[in-house]
């Protein structure tokens, strides 16, 4: 009698066991940078929770990721090359966003000399730690919800290729 094939696992099932593991090794590193420093509260009594919600407020705030995506991908931009990339927002606002990236050592700015000057921007190498750091974070909820949309067509019987196909809206 032949031994029965062992069933392959799917895509979706990898790809939870990969973002499973990379998890534990994550929490496992947390964890270490313990006994370096304490990241638990601070000296005015502020707990983790607070601190790390502070911290997603000011950096994270509206557009500020949609700037450190953008110059990650596109290595260095110009403030109208930022705005022709981001219409939905102005001016104004975007000069404020890329001044607080600039105060917290994400983005540097710099003005070419050019005539009319021209302002170039780019991640810092802490910015740029920080968009490798949330790179997996991105690639896990796109994976698996195009895996969960996929899953969701075949059992309604549709043809899982026509999922997501469209543009995504804001």
């Amino acid at each position: 009698m032949s031994p029965r094939p062992v069933a392959k696992p799917s895509a979706e099932e990898v790809l939870e066991e990969r973002f499973a593991r990379f998890r534990d090794e994550s929490a496992a590193f947390v964890r270490s940078l313990s006994d370096l420093a304490d990241f638990r509260a601070n000296a005015h009594g502020a707990g983790a929770s607070e601190l790390n919600l502070r911290v997603a407020r000011s950096v994270f705030s509206k557009w500020s990721l949609d700037i450190l995506i953008l110059l990650h991908t596109e290595r260095r931009l110009g403030f109208g090359d930022l705005r022709k990339a981001l219409p939905w927002i102005s001016s104004r606002v975007l000069s404020t966003k890329l001044k607080r990236l600039e105060t917290h050592g994400l983005v540097h700015r710099e003005v070419l000399p050019t005539r009319p000057p021209r302002v170039e921007y780019r991640l810092t190498d802490r910015g740029y730690m920080v968009t490798k750091l949330g790179e997996p974070v991105l690639l896990y909820l796109r994976a698996s919800e195009r895996l969960y949309r996929e899953r969701v067509a075949r059992e309604a019987g549709e043809s899982p290729r026509m999922v997501g196909a469209g543009r995504p809206g804001r």
